[in-house]
């Protein structure tokens, strides 16, 4: 069952108006909720939201290279160079030279980074099991489900075979479409 506070205001009651009918809007809105959360919950290991997907990822791919890390989370090299000093200087990280190609650093986690992970992960899970509380598991499975397609229309336009312009007119919602749909959330 959704919250019966009102989404179309701020949390200090200030209309939202025309902003809160644009989807990137609206997804900020809940990424900036989690984000104050993690934040609030996880300064004890001194990591921000990029630096825990940085290690999730390492985690995930181990041996993978800076730029390869960079690209995934999706910032720019310089940032994932002060981003893996960092969290080498932590020692949550170690970075070697690639044995085969000289010009390439790969990255693994460290067994005090391995630890760190785990305890992180058990307190995002713990902000996401409350964001989430008000959704049924079948909302919640929709949710994944949607937010992937997006993702997907977003990074690999035309991939259904249409072209961008095709994809825009077979899925164009009209300004009223969008506004009734909004309205039927609130």
């Amino acid at each position: 069952m959704a919250h019966e506070a009102p989404v179309n205001q701020s949390r200090d009651g200030h209309r939202l108006g025309r902003l809160n009918d644009y989807l990137g809007f609206r997804l900020r809105r809940v990424h900036q909720q989690l984000s104050r959360g993690f934040s609030e919950r996880a300064t004890q290991y001194g990591l921000r939201t990029g630096a825990f997907s940085a290690l999730a990822i390492i985690e995930a791919n181990p041996g993978i290279s800076q730029t390869e890390m960079a690209r995934i989370i999706d910032v720019d090299a310089s940032i994932a160079v002060a981003l893996i000093d960092s969290l080498k200087k932590r020692g949550y990280i170690r970075r070697k030279r690639d044995t085969e190609d000289k010009r390439r650093y790969s990255i693994e986690l460290t067994e005090q980074g391995v630890a760190m992970l785990d305890s992180v992960f058990a307190i995002v899970q713990e902000i996401e099991d409350q964001a989430l509380h008000s959704l049924t598991p079948t909302e919640l499975l929709t949710l994944n489900r949607l937010l992937d397609q997006l993702y997907a229309g977003v990074v690999y336009p035309g991939r259904d075979g249409r072209t961008r312009a095709e994809s825009a007119e077979a899925n164009q919602i009209t300004p009223a479409e969008r506004k009734a749909a909004i309205s039927s959330s609130e």
